[in-house]
């Protein structure tokens, strides 16, 4: 992958596969590391398969024999000195968390942020997203995006609505970009 917002937008779409119903993704940056937290109400992975999620070798997936989203997001990770740690239950979700830092000569960029943000959020699965972004510059105010709030405003009208599309598309960027 070439920057973290693909690292996420991957991550959090195991998510949609695993019947989640929310994926809340946290973002604190400071100014030597970047830390992202991505967890889900999702169906979980047994211990067993939790031990094999990041190599690349194993797949859960039936159409190929590899998986390379996790291995990779820990290389980036480890690449920088950091880590990624995975915790998950049966029935009860799973979390994903990534430390990287970020003056590491190996360290990737943020990337496209806003664009992996909307995706995710227009995902055709019904699955609400919650999203925080504490920045590095204190002044800063947090960003913080929750979609069963937009919905409850939007009182029936779908995020897929063009004009809420719309919408949606420039607030995140505006925030983010």
């Amino acid at each position: 992958m070439i920057d973290l917002s693909l690292h996420i937008l991957d991550v959090a779409s195991n998510a949609f596969k695993a019947q989640a119903s929310l994926v809340k993704i946290t973002i604190k940056e400071n100014s030597t590391t970047i830390q992202i937290w991505i967890e889900d109400n999702g169906c979980g992975m047994s211990q067993e398969v939790l031990s094999q999620v990041t190599n690349p070798f194993y797949t859960s997936r039936t159409t190929r024999k590899v998986g390379l989203g996790l291995p990779l997001f820990k290389q980036t990770c480890e690449q920088t000195g950091g880590f990624l740690e995975i915790t998950s239950q049966i029935n009860q979700g799973t979390m994903v968390h990534a430390l990287m830092y970020k003056n590491h000569i190996d360290a990737i960029p943020m990337g496209n942020l806003a664009e992996s943000l909307f995706v995710l959020i227009m995902n055709p699965y019904n699955c609400d997203v919650a999203f925080e972004m504490n920045f590095e510059d204190p002044n800063k105010t947090p960003f913080v995006l929750d979609t069963r709030e937009i919905k409850e405003v939007l009182d029936g009208v779908a995020l897929t609505e063009n004009a809420v599309s719309i919408w949606l598309k420039e607030y995140i960027e505006k925030e983010l970009l």
